[in-house]
């Protein structure tokens, strides 16, 4: 028998009404981390803002594993539904400023990354992303998602451009072979910029 919190995967979607807040946070901590769990999980929510809404809420004040277990439900979700995670975006930036696992800020930047974020973030963002793009000590995908956010803040403002450009190229030679590439094309939009 299935534990009372276990998506049980042989009924349609629609037809797990009872799956509760609690028991999503701790289906997605006991169930193994994998593609599997997290497409059951997506599928799960669906387009139903009050279900995203309750992964939201576990993710943002709960556990530090179950966070960092979400983080990569919410990336899938905002891949395919943007407009899901998109009103919680001034949620997510106390996170990235937070003590978090890695997954966190890189699933969150993947996001950021694709999007175009509203201006009032875009302060913020620039110094956390400068701070993450020039931290050797950061995984490369954050520092990734950081350099690709900052160009799309920079496409705004000429002056940033500039600045940006140096950094990355400062970068370049000790990039790893996804760093240089994602750098190649953030520097062609820049010099766009430039020009």
């Amino acid at each position: 028998m299935l534990p009372v919190y276990a998506i049980p995967t042989s009924l349609p979607v629609e037809d797990i009404s009872s799956f509760t807040l609690m028991d999503i946070c701790t289906y997605i901590i006991d169930q193994p981390h994998s593609k599997e769990v997290v497409a059951e999980v997506v599928a799960y929510i669906g387009r139903d803002p009050q279900r995203m809404d309750e992964l939201m809420q576990g993710f943002m004040t709960g556990s530090y594993r179950l966070a960092q277990r979400a983080a990569w439900t919410i990336r899938k979700i905002g891949d395919t539904h943007p407009d899901m995670v998109q009103p919680y975006i001034s949620d997510l930036i106390p996170l990235l400023q937070a003590e978090v696992h890695d997954a966190i800020p890189r699933n969150i930047l993947a996001l950021f990354a694709q999007w175009e974020l509203p201006e009032d973030t875009w302060g913020t963002l620039w110094d956390l992303c400068f701070e993450w793009l020039n931290n050797p000590q950061k995984p490369i995908a954050i520092r990734v998602h950081a350099m690709t956010v900052l160009g799309n803040i920079a496409s705004h403002y000429p002056e940033l451009a500039g600045e940006l450009h140096m950094v990355i190229e400062s970068h370049m030679p000790e990039g790893s072979a996804g760093f240089q590439s994602r750098g190649r094309k953030i520097l062609k939009k820049l010099d766009k910029i430039l020009a």
